[in-house]
């Protein structure tokens, strides 16, 4: 579900599932929707929306903090998407800094 927010050890993000969804099993894109493997109950009915980013479990109806915490747990590794933004910010702040 878009607009969720999860605690990370910075402190707290939104959390979209559709930066997460190559952490699932046997995904499935179909048009605007993608259907997975829950990581949760291991049922085959974990279905999502590509352009909302809403998701749920059909097979055991877990709920979404698990299923999230299960794909994106709080102490994780970041990824290089996430290192190559914190670069980015980093240089532009630098930019920023030797402008004034």
């Amino acid at each position: 579900m878009t607009g969720v927010f999860c605690e990370t050890e910075s402190g707290f993000q939104s959390f979209d599932i559709r930066r997460h969804l190559e952490a699932l099993e046997n995904l499935k894109v179909r048009g605007r929707s993608w259907q997975a493997t829950c990581p949760v109950c291991g049922g085959n009915s974990l279905k999502g929306s590509t352009t909302s980013g809403k998701y749920k479990c059909w097979s055991g109806d877990c709920a979404s903090r698990d299923i999230r915490e299960r794909i994106a747990p709080r102490h994780r590794e970041p990824s290089w998407q996430d290192q190559l933004d914190r670069e980015r910010q980093r240089r532009e702040r630098e930019q920023r800094a030797a402008e004034a």
